[in-house]
């Protein structure tokens, strides 16, 4: 961990769950990495809708079962 720069992925805890729709989570980074990842470009992997599609992909095994 250089210079101390973390992440955190939150939102996990089984008692908060329940407040917080299933597709929800929390990630906290420290003020550099913030200003970092505000610089990433408008093509790399956070803009792309994998993630909707992920979601898609659960509602339909959640669906099937």
């Amino acid at each position: 961990m250089a210079g101390g720069d973390r992440a955190v992925i939150g939102a996990t805890d089984l008692a908060m769950r329940r407040h917080l729709p299933p597709d929800i989570l929390s990630l906290t980074v420290t003020p550099a990495r913030f200003e970092q990842m505000l610089t990433f470009p408008d093509d790399c992997f956070l803009y792309h809708p994998w993630w909707n599609e992920l979601m898609d992909f659960r509602a339909q095994q959640r669906r099937s079962v």
